[in-house]
């Protein structure tokens, strides 16, 4: 399927999909990613120019992503704490 055709396709709600073989074509097809601070997301995300949510990280492990996607790429980030 190609992302023109994911587009047309795509639920007005958010659907989850498991397990997919062309995340590159759901990346392009979408406007942000929400996920977890996991190394692998957050490079194919930069490489792909999508806007990264960070929701999670597991301690120790996934800290240091955060620094570095704030740094290189998000204008704020908010902590639960601000809300």
């Amino acid at each position: 399927m190609h992302s023109s055709e994911m587009l047309t396709l795509a639920p007005a709600h958010p659907a989850p999909q498991g397990f997919v073989n062309n995340m590159e074509e759901w990346m392009h097809a979408s406007d942000v990613i929400i996920t977890k601070a996991g190394p692998g997301t957050i490079a194919e995300s930069f490489i792909c120019g999508l806007p990264v949510l960070l929701n999670g990280f597991i301690p120790g492990q996934e800290e240091g992503n955060i620094e570095y996607v704030v740094e290189n790429q998000v204008r704020h980030l908010r902590n639960r704490k601000d809300s």
